[in-house]
């Protein structure tokens, strides 16, 4: 038979392998407890082959029916006066399936105003040029019967002017007769009354003169002119 410190070192080798036991004893339960947890998983999935459908959802859901409001339209547009309905355009329907939208029409926008042309300010009329030529005319001595003058027209400048002569005379001057110029082509005349416009068919050259003798029919006095003007500047009467 063992001795008593024999059986005390057995005790006290136990108490020592204690704590391991116990370690190991519970990991054996977990890991019975992992099998059973698989097994019954398993045996889940391979007993259908899938999982289990839930309930069937309808494909289409047909919206609710809802109450129109009175006093709003179908488009969302109040009611005009007459009773009809805010939008001008009939409601499409498609093929077999609800009603579309109806179409709203829209209002145009305003046009943007376009920006008025700024007026431009109005040049300064323009003004006559003061005339170049000089004109002097002088009454001469005539012929029984007929009384004569003579204008004198000067071009001072350096280049050709044209010219026009107007002549007034009172009626006790007489008839015209005859006009001339010497050397030149003569000039164009038109008569109203006792007024008489002289144009020269060609320009005076620069620095040049002329002389248009006149010749009227003796009246009651000499041929001295009312009105004497060379390109609208007043000429001097000797």
């Amino acid at each position: 038979m063992p001795g008593a410190g024999e059986t005390e070192g057995r005790r006290v080798g136990l108490l020592a392998y204690a704590p391991w036991i116990v370690i190991v004893v519970g990991a054996a339960v977990m890991m019975v407890l992992f099998v059973i947890a698989a097994a019954a998983f398993s045996g889940i999935r391979t007993g259908s082959g899938r999982p289990a459908a839930g309930p069937e959802l309808p494909s289409a859901m047909s919206p609710l029916a809802t109450e129109e409001d009175p006093a709003v339209g179908a488009d969302g547009d109040p009611p005009s006066p007459d009773g009809s309905g805010g939008s001008a355009a009939p409601a499409s329907t498609g093929a077999g399936t609800g009603a579309a939208p109806a179409a709203t029409s829209r209002a145009p926008r305003p046009a943007s105003p376009s920006a008025s042309p700024r007026a431009g300010t109005a040049s300064p009329p323009a003004t006559a040029q003061p005339s170049v030529l000089a004109g002097s005319y002088r009454v001469r001595e005539g012929w029984p019967g007929l009384s004569a003058g003579e204008l004198t027209v000067d071009n001072p400048s350096g280049t050709a002017q044209p010219w026009t002569a107007t002549l007034s005379f009172p009626d006790r001057a007489g008839e015209l007769r005859a006009y001339w110029v010497d050397g030149v082509p003569q000039p164009t005349l038109r008569r109203s009354g006792g007024r008489y416009v002289f144009t020269g068919a060609i320009p005076l050259g620069a620095r040049a003169s002329l002389r248009l003798q006149l010749q009227f029919h003796h009246s009651n006095g000499p041929a001295r002119p009312a009105e004497c003007s060379v390109n609208g500047a007043s000429c001097t009467v000797h």
